[in-house]
């Protein structure tokens, strides 16, 4: 496949949150930079970074697009909805395919509303990579990240938020011995999220 570009990479042609998806966290050969992403320079006297199309030289939707005008997402094909999404699976891949739809129906009526949304999810998930990881969550993170409704992502967010400022606050004032290590700190994040899920009816768990 010829080098693909896209405008947003971020958010994938068929309704993937790729900037919510692990192999977009990875370091790496297979570190996928989103649907459509240029190569990127490397450092001095390194190669340059894959892009898109060096990691995924075959696509069928892609494909697909190309044969109707190369829309940059799916639901601007005058065939949208084909039978793609008519017939959707319930099976996840590295990614959960849960709310493609959904994440389609909203980029439709609103795209730039879309795109923050999905823009606050990626700095949540950043957070959790960076200060509530145990170096063993990166999956269930992105799923978290992904698939929660939006209020439960900020309502997490928020709680995260003040623990660390009631742990801050408990070293500076000597009542605290020491600050909770990463693991103690990676089951909390995994205890608010699974609550989270609870109430929204489902599981943070890849669909086989």
């Amino acid at each position: 496949m010829d080098e693909y570009r896209r405008f947003h990479p971020e958010f994938s042609l068929c309704g993937l949150n790729c900037s919510l998806c692990p192999r977009r966290w990875t370091e790496g050969s297979s570190r996928c930079p989103g649907c459509g992403a240029p190569r990127a320079e490397g450092a001095p006297g390194s190669p340059a970074r894959p892009g898109f199309s060096d990691i995924h030289p075959t696509c069928a939707v892609i494909t697909c697009a190309k044969k109707r005008g190369s829309p940059e997402f799916c639901f601007l094909c005058a065939d949208y909805p084909c039978d793609r999404y008519r017939n959707i699976g319930t099976a996840d891949s590295f990614i959960s395919y849960r709310h493609v739809k959904e994440n389609l129906a909203k980029a439709q009526e609103n795209l730039d509303s879309y795109l923050d949304e999905l823009a606050e999810r990626e700095a949540f998930l950043a957070l959790l990579l960076d200060g509530w990881n145990d170096s063993r969550r990166k999956g269930f993170y992105c799923l978290a990240a992904n698939d929660l409704p939006i209020g439960s992502v900020r309502e997490v967010c928020a709680r995260l938020v003040e623990i660390d400022a009631q742990d801050a606050q408990n070293g500076a004032d000597g009542s605290a011995e020491c600050v909770p290590c990463s693991t103690d700190r990676a089951r909390t994040a995994v205890r608010l999220l699974s609550a989270e899920a609870d109430k929204a009816g489902f599981a943070l768990a890849l669909r086989k």
